[in-house]
């Protein structure tokens, strides 16, 4: 092996190197929020927010970590896993610094989902930002739609733990399921062949169609009612059920 050979050989291995140590590092920086989930969230996805208040300092200790990351250094997923992550943990201290409410629509508009108040990775962003502009434009990923939490009783719900590069797809996958097996956000009426979903498959029809793809397809994907073999998919229509915006607290 040449020297040439050999440099660029110990170049490739450093770059490789440093690569899988910045994820390593961004994976056990969402320690802090994983532990906060497991803490204050229940397996309903509701929120203990008056014991969450108690814990401020570590959600914070978060979100200024979120403000300083290098982006750029992370893998796809990892990427991803961070953007979800900082969604959920801006969101969490959206509600705590408006608390006590009964919905985050109490929150005045100006201060809600436009408001760029948020560091994430150097700049300052809003919600409405990091979902549309970042998140959906970026990886064009639909089961996200199941994974970030906008504090309501409507939203599939929040995840009792972090997201992480390492396992995203798997989470992602474990998710969608959760939620589209569930009668809050997907139900089949045999009788009359509809299918009963969220608004998010109104909202963001895009998401879940692009392709050439159609709602029903992507929910029979999941949802293990759609997949038995007298399901007729051509005769299934789509309604839609309504969203509840009271606030996901723990009762």
């Amino acid at each position: 092996m040449n020297t040439v050979t050999r440099y660029g050989s110990l170049l490739a291995l450093t770059l490789c190197l440093t690569s899988v140590r910045a994820a390593d590092s961004n994976d056990r920086a969402h320690a802090t929020f994983d532990r906060l989930l497991k803490k204050h969230v229940g397996a309903d996805g509701t929120v203990d927010y008056k014991q969450l208040r108690g814990d401020r300092a570590a959600l914070e200790q978060y979100t200024r970590y979120l403000g300083g990351v290098e982006l750029g250094s992370l893998s796809r997923d990892e990427k991803l896993a961070t953007y979800i992550n900082a969604y959920n943990a801006f969101t969490l201290q959206l509600i705590l610094d408006h608390w006590p409410l009964k919905s985050i629509m109490d929150i005045p508009e100006q201060k809600r989902w436009k408001d760029q108040r948020w560091r994430l990775g150097g700049r300052k962003v809003s919600l409405d930002q990091l979902e549309n502009e970042i998140i959906r434009k970026e990886f064009a990923e639909p089961r996200i739609h199941f994974a970030v939490n906008c504090a309501s009783i409507g939203c599939p719900p929040l995840r009792p733990e972090a997201y992480v590069g390492a396992r995203l797809d798997h989470q992602l996958e474990e998710q969608t399921r959760r939620v589209l097996n569930d009668p809050r956000w997907a139900r089949y009426d045999t009788d009359q062949h509809r299918v009963h979903v969220t608004k998010l498959f109104d909202w963001y029809k895009a998401d879940f169609t692009r392709g050439g793809g159609s709602v029903v397809e992507f929910v029979r994907k999941y949802n293990r009612a759609m997949q038995r073999p007298t399901f007729e998919p051509v005769e299934t229509r789509v309604a839609f059920v309504e969203w509840d915006w009271a606030l996901n607290v723990k009762r």
